[in-house]
């Protein structure tokens, strides 16, 4: 009997306001060799930010009492990054080898690299080790948009392309996601969500072939429940 191997994911996202982070999720799920896909457990993390709240942008001007949660919720910046970096040995002894995602890798991902090295911290992707060596990370926006360049090249890159595009991709292959999460600008809730598509996405691919064949598809050829041709 063969071995059920299993990877393990760190779904990462943050809220900025004025260029501070003020609020970080985490959602950890795995997906095994039998193609069962599962979401685990999260976490968040709140720091204080120093802001003028008649100068917010119109994005947290609508989204106030989100703000203000955090605020309730917040440490120092400083705390916060101790706890990260706890939460990331953790992590790494549990499974040295997970793999961290997120929807707009250059952003959340750029941005907590930054930060944490301003605390003093090592970025994300290097190990808590002697060797330094490193994490993989996936930008899953980028990801998905290979695929969807796989099932439809001529409409892949249009404008807007990346807002809805799980759900063109979904809509495409005839997959119908859980829906278990809700993308409502918590960053744990954004983080799980983000980590179930992509996850929907993978046993998906593992189950048909969908990633790592080659297949010959047309624009209007690839609808939900039709099979491709291979070539």
């Amino acid at each position: 009997m063969s071995e059920n191997k299993q990877q393990t994911f760190l779904s990462l996202d943050i809220e900025v306001v004025e260029k501070q982070i003020a609020a970080i999720g985490v959602s950890k799920g795995k997906i095994d060799s039998k193609m069962n896909p599962k979401i685990d457990d999260g976490k968040s993390f709140y720091g204080a930010v120093k802001y003028d709240e008649r100068k917010l942008s119109s994005f947290w001007k609508d989204n106030i009492k989100k703000l203000k949660f955090f605020e309730e919720n917040a440490i120092s910046q400083n705390k916060m990054a101790e706890q990260v970096e706890k939460y990331i040995v953790e992590q790494q002894k549990l499974d040295p080898n997970f793999i961290f995602v997120s929807d707009f890798g250059s952003f959340d991902i750029g941005i907590l690299n930054k930060w944490l090295e301003s605390h003093n911290k090592k970025p994300l992707r290097f190990r808590r080790n002697e060797k330094s060596d490193f994490f993989m990370d996936v930008d899953i926006t980028s990801f998905a948009a290979g695929v969807l360049f796989a099932l439809s090249p001529m409409n892949a890159f249009n404008k807007g392309w990346e807002w809805g595009l799980f759900e063109k991709i979904f809509q495409k292959l005839g997959i119908n996601p859980k829906n278990e999460f809700e993308h409502d600008h918590n960053p744990q809730n954004d983080a799980s969500k983000n980590l179930s598509d992509f996850l929907s996405l993978l046993e998906h691919g593992m189950k048909n072939g969908i990633v790592g064949k080659k297949r010959k598809v047309d624009d209007d050829e690839y609808l939900p429940n039709k099979k491709a041709k291979l070539v």
